[in-house]
């Protein structure tokens, strides 16, 4: 497991800072079978701790938060985890901390659950490992989830292309940076347990656009950039739409495992 190419720069946790609130309004969220599957097989009691890392504004969280269990909400962005807070804000028992993955403000062998969504790409793999390891009880499990947008339909095709064409840095994106290799070595010697779930939504214009201006490998859209992103993609949804929405489906790809040192 090389952690050298998954390093927690500054980069990591600041460029989100400026599209927080366009993420939390706009990004997917996730299928309500993934929480059911996770809460029976992950979850044996009520006492247990799950800590959400890299929580973001917490579209992953507040499921859990419904949840009879201590949770640990830990997102290191002082933007996103504000709105996090105001998201949660119903569930009085939540935690929040301003912590990475790679060092938790948390008691030793106090956690039994640890998810990351979206997320588990910016991490230091050497470092993380052990903190968890750190932190987790005996018997402590790992889920990492991914919304994978697929490109299928004429639609998302298009869509792909469009995003490839303005992205200033496609290739550190979580779709294209979401490697099965280093994740099963990540849970070496234990052997995750890898699930699928079918997610799709219907987008209206405003919705499309706002989701496209929160992916952080894009440019701002303001000027005439901006401008001309809009006018490109207001063309594009006008050639796909139906009763004024576009429809994109996701593979919400989630990993399960117990946390074993090697």
């Amino acid at each position: 497991m090389d952690g050298s190419r998954h390093t927690s720069q500054p980069d990591s946790v600041k460029r989100f800072s400026k599209r927080a609130d366009l993420y939390d309004r706009y990004r997917p969220d996730y299928p309500s079978d993934l929480f059911l599957f996770l809460y029976k097989e992950a979850v044996r009691s009520k006492e247990q701790v799950i800590v959400d890392l890299a929580a973001g504004t917490g579209i992953f969280s507040h499921p859990m938060a419904s949840w009879p269990n201590p949770l640990y909400v830990v997102e290191p962005n002082e933007a996103m985890q504000a709105i996090a807070r105001k998201r949660l804000i119903e569930f009085g028992e939540v935690k929040f901390f301003q912590g990475t993955a790679e060092q938790l403000d948390l008691p030793a062998h106090s956690v039994d659950l640890f998810t990351v969504a979206q997320a588990f790409h910016w991490f230091d793999l050497k470092a993380t490992k052990a903190e968890l390891l750190r932190v987790g009880t005996k018997g402590a499990k790992l889920a990492i989830i991914w919304n994978y947008r697929k490109v299928q339909t004429p639609f998302e095709i298009q869509y792909d292309a469009f995003i490839q064409r303005y992205s200033q840095d496609y290739n550190q994106s979580s779709q294209q940076k979401m490697n099965r290799e280093e994740l099963i070595a990540f849970f070496d010697p234990a052997e995750p347990l890898y699930k699928e779930f079918a997610h799709h939504e219907q987008l209206t214009f405003e919705v499309l656009w706002g989701r496209t201006q929160s992916y952080s490998f894009l440019p701002d859209a303001v000027g005439l950039l901006g401008d001309e992103m809009q006018h490109a993609l207001q063309l594009l949804f006008t050639e796909h739409e139906i009763d004024g929405k576009v429809k994109l489906n996701y593979l919400t790809k989630m990993y399960l495992g117990d946390l074993m040192a090697r």
